[in-house]
């Protein structure tokens, strides 16, 4: 699936939304944020987060290249000069990536390990260059970030999926999506909520699933199903018992997720 053809984003600002979607979720980090604005000194850095909620920051700078003049590369003193810039970044960086929209490079990844082995004997931050393949593939990794950016050809990768298991996750990714939209907070809104969408697989995938995956995917929908408004039951009645169930659903989605994310 990494092999499908993704076009990179021509437009720096686009590139930019693209990278913080991407390294927001890569990194687990919600408050991961883009730095500063068009005319502001960055300091190297477009992009800065602090992974798994931690105490270390990363930055990622983010570089739309010319296929035209430069065959789409960046040139080992570019890397160094934007490594120099985020050597300025206030707390100091313990990790700093170079995203950009060109091929993989074995200059440039040479560059990478000597300005890596200069920054342990300095102590300072370690650098990572990563070419648009390699973002393309973490990409397909997170189809969430895929689909927000690439709508279309989200549904193009979905369906030209043929693992079962993969699509299965997919798909499960997708209904966590629907089910962080629902909110029981005024009975008017709630009605309209439902019902909640990808309840249903595609017929030639459950016929590909094996029937453990197949029935634990119908019990999750089956509980979704049972969350819309009870008409015989006051909305204030029925209000805290299905937030726990919509609480307990998302944890057996997470857990179906990662079952099969180790498979």
């Amino acid at each position: 699936m990494t092999n499908f053809q993704i076009p990179p984003p021509e437009q720096w600002e686009k590139f930019e939304q693209l990278c913080h979607s991407l390294w927001s979720v890569v990194w687990k980090d919600r408050d991961a944020s883009l730095h500063g604005r068009k005319g502001q000194k960055q300091f190297g850095v477009d992009v800065y987060g602090s992974p798994y909620g931690g105490k270390e920051i990363h930055g990622v700078q983010c570089k739309t290249k010319d296929f035209i003049h430069t065959d789409g590369k960046v040139t080992p003193s570019e890397l160094r000069e934007e490594v120099n810039k985020a050597k300025n970044f206030k707390p100091p960086l313990s990790h700093f990536i170079l995203a950009y929209t060109g091929p993989s490079d074995t200059v440039l990844q040479e560059e990478e390990r000597k300005i890596n082995q200069e920054h342990e004997v300095q102590g300072l931050f370690k650098v990572k260059v990563m070419s648009w393949t390699e973002i393309k593939n973490l990409l397909c990794k997170n189809p969430l970030v895929f689909k927000e950016h690439y709508k279309e050809l989200f549904q193009i990768f979905k369906d030209d999926t043929t693992d079962p298991t993969e699509f299965l996750k997919i798909h499960l990714k997708e209904l966590m999506l629907e089910l962080k939209k629902l909110k029981f907070n005024d009975v008017l809104a709630d009605i309209h909520q439902f019902p909640v969408k990808g309840l249903e697989l595609p017929s030639d995938i459950q016929q590909k699933l094996s029937p453990t995956y197949r029935i634990k995917f119908q019990k999750i929908a089956s509980s979704i199903k049972q969350l819309e408004l009870d008409p015989s039951v006051s909305w204030l009645e029925q209000k805290e018992a299905r937030t726990y169930n919509l609480f307990r659903i998302k944890k057996q989605i997470n857990e179906f997720i990662d079952e099969l994310s180790i498979l």
